[in-house]
């Protein structure tokens, strides 16, 4: 099998899926469609919908069946010179933020999603190079193939709606708002915002 192009995604469960979610009118709330994405070991993107079935319905012989894998030049843009790479040994520490694929059944979000992604790392290498304490850290891009797959940054063990609604000693709500502000401030002095 080669790693540029695979015949079938080859999930073995529905927790091998990066989203699955289910659109509704807004109106009605009238089922529309189930969409589906997953990212393989390669850092191929696959992509399925179906107006058939509910997401608790699919199976993954569903799954394997109605996902398509999505060429690269759709979602991830040619890494540029001036983006670094994640080094190995801290790309398994980080978060990988992945191109929003959910996306991929509007063709004019589609075509935004290699500029978006690329625009997010340019932004992020510049604020690495300018950081702020309250402003996430950036280690660099995935690359594979030539073009960039993600963005490493750093893993929190908790985001703070859940430390706010699962830990029982209060949270200093003055403090937070300082830091959120501070790092504001920094953005703008930046231009940024």
């Amino acid at each position: 099998m080669s790693v540029e192009s695979c015949t079938s995604a080859d999930i073995r469960s529905k927790r091998d899926l990066k989203h699955l979610c289910e659109v509704e009118d807004i109106e009605t709330g009238a089922f529309i469609r189930c969409t589906f994405a997953y990212i393989d070991d390669h850092e191929r993107a696959w992509f399925g919908q179906t107006t058939e079935m509910r997401k608790y319905d699919l199976t993954v012989e569903d799954l394997n069946r109605l996902l398509q894998q999505v060429p690269d030049e759709k979602i991830y843009p040619l890494k540029t010179t001036s983006l670094s790479i994640v080094p190995e040994e801290t790309r398994d520490k980080s978060y990988i933020k992945r191109p929003k694929l959910l996306c991929l059944d509007n063709e004019a979000e589609t075509k935004l999603l290699p500029q978006l992604l690329l625009g997010e790392a340019e932004v992020l290498q510049f604020l690495e190079e300018n950081p702020h304490p309250n402003i996430i850290r950036f280690h660099g891009c995935t690359v594979n193939r030539s073009r960039v797959t993600g963005i490493a940054l750093d893993k929190y063990s908790v985001i703070l709606q859940y430390r706010h609604e699962d830990v029982l000693q209060s949270l200093d709500i003055e403090a937070c708002m300082c830091g959120i502000l501070s790092a504001l401030k920094h953005l703008y002095c930046l231009g940024l915002a």
